[in-house]
């Protein structure tokens, strides 16, 4: 019986969301699922309305646009045609969503030399 329980206990526990803070800066977009995990990811920073991520290469099948809106970009990124190198989890979109660009939470952003 107890290797059974062990067994049951680990599938439990496997199944855990792997960051449950990963939503901590963007609580707003906790109802869109993440889809994927990009990285070194290069851009520019620009602004239409909010500040978003041009010229984003297509680097991931889950990413429908070049242009990310990244939800929790610091202050001292938020400067116009910036190049940037980041990494951070894709949202899902939504076709109802009327949005800058696909949702981004970086994880990490670099200014690119």
């Amino acid at each position: 019986m107890k290797p059974y329980l062990f067994l049951i206990l680990s599938v439990i526990f496997s199944c855990k969301e792997e960051n449950p803070d990963v939503y901590k800066d963007c609580a707003e977009y906790q109802n869109l699922k993440v889809i994927d995990n990009i990285s070194q990811v290069s851009g520019v920073i620009t602004f239409h309305d909010s500040y978003v991520i041009n010229d984003v290469e297509l680097v991931s099948e889950h990413q429908i646009m070049t242009t990310l809106f990244p939800c929790n970009l610091d202050e001292s990124f938020q400067q116009e045609g910036l190049n940037v190198i980041f990494d951070g989890y894709l949202l899902e979109s939504q076709d109802n969503e009327d949005i800058a660009g696909q949702v981004i939470i970086l994880t990490n952003i670099e200014i690119k030399n």
